[in-house]
C-alpha cells in the first residue's frame, strides 16, 4: 500500500544519519555520524553495550543493558524490517515517532525460529516518562524488555552474513571461548545473535557482529 512505502522510505531515510563505526584495527567503535539538527531529534544513538573486557585474540565481552525493545519473528529479513519501520513511523496504539537506533538485532534459535529486535528510545516529539505504546494489534510486533545478558561478540568482515559465514566465526569464537575457560550458555549452538550497524536496507557501510550469550 501507499502508507506502507511511505513508512518504508520515511526509516530508510533516517537510518543513513545514525550510528556509524570506525574501525582501530580490529576494534570498533560507534560514533555519531553528524546528523543535521533538523535530524537528531530521530536519532537515538544511545549506546546499550557495556564492555567487559576486550581479548586480544580478536573477541569482546559485553553487558547488553536492559533496555525496552520492540520484536518480531521473521522468516525474511525485509519483511521483519517493515514490520519494526512501521512501529518507530508511528503505527502503534498512541500513533507516536520514535528515533531511529540501532543496532538491529536478530537472534536465531529464539522462540522456534528468528526474533527481530530493535531498542525503543526517544520520541521525535520529545515527550519523557511514558512506556512505549503497545504495537496495532495484527501488527505480529510485541514489546519486550531486552538485554540483561553478557555476549561473546566477534566483528564479521563479510558484508553479508550468511549461514556458511556464520559458522566459520561461530566455531572460532566458540574455540577462543573455550580456550579461555568460558562457558557458552546454551548448549544449543543453532542459538546465536546477528547484530547490525549501518543502512538496514542496503549492504552498504554495513557492520555485521555475531554474538554467543556467555554464563557469568
Amino acid at each position: 500500500s501507499s502508507s506502507s512505502s511511505s513508512s518504508c522510505h520515511r526509516h530508510r531515510h533516517l537510518t543513513r544519519h545514525h550510528t556509524r563505526r570506525q574501525f582501530h584495527g580490529r576494534r570498533s567503535v560507534s560514533v555519531r555520524s553528524g546528523a543535521s539538527s533538523s535530524s537528531s531529534s530521530r536519532v537515538d544513538d544511545t549506546a546499550i553495550f557495556t564492555l567487559l573486557r576486550a581479548s586480544e585474540k580478536g573477541y569482546d565481552l559485553r553487558l547488553i543493558d536492559a533496555h525496552p525493545a520492540v520484536q518480531t519473528t521473521y522468516t525474511n529479513r525485509g519483511d521483519g524490517i517493515e514490520k519494526l519501520a512501521k512501529y518507530f513511523d508511528g503505527v502503534n496504539a498512541d500513533g507516536v515517532q520514535f528515533a531511529s537506533t540501532q543496532p538491529l538485532f536478530m537472534w536465531h534459535g529464539e522462540e522456534g525460529g528468528k526474533v527481530m529486535r530493535l531498542r525503543v528510545g526517544k520520541r521525535v516529539d520529545g515527550e519523557t516518562g511514558s512506556l512505549p505504546p503497545a504495537p496495532e494489534p495484527g501488527s505480529e510486533l510485541a514489546l519486550t524488555v531486552a538485554g540483561g545478558n553478557a555476549v561473546a561478540v566477534i566483528v564479521v568482515k563479510e558484508q553479508n552474513v550468511t549461514p556458511d559465514v556464520a559458522k566459520v566465526y561461530l566455531s572460532r569464537l566458540r574455540e577462543m571461548l573455550a580456550e579461555d575457560g568460558i562457558k557458552t550458555k546454551h548448549a544449543d549452538e543453532s542459538r546465536f545473535g546477528v547484530c547490525q550497524y549501518g543502512e538496514l536496507y542496503t549492504m552498504a557501510e554495513r557492520l555485521n557482529e555475531l554474538l554467543v550469550e556467555v554464563a557469568l
